[in-house]
């Protein structure tokens, strides 16, 4: 464990954590996520993936919002 565990953890380890979050809620408040016209409707999951994923993977569309102040 790259952090350590208890009491005494390495305090950049939230300091990471709260860095991501904050990254990724600044980049999802300028872009919408949608489905790529091309991506299947019905998606298949990998069985023996160690986390869920689409089995013939996922296109997704990046699309800038319109910000209005």
């Amino acid at each position: 464990m790259p952090f350590g565990e208890g009491p005494r953890t390495c305090i950049g380890m939230r300091f990471a954590k709260m860095q991501i979050t904050a990254g990724l809620l600044t980049i999802l408040r300028k872009i919408r996520v949608e489905l790529a016209r091309d991506t299947r409707m019905t998606v298949e999951l990998e069985p023996r993936a160690l986390t869920t994923q689409p089995k013939h993977g996922m296109n997704l569309k990046f699309v800038q919002r319109e910000i209005s102040c």
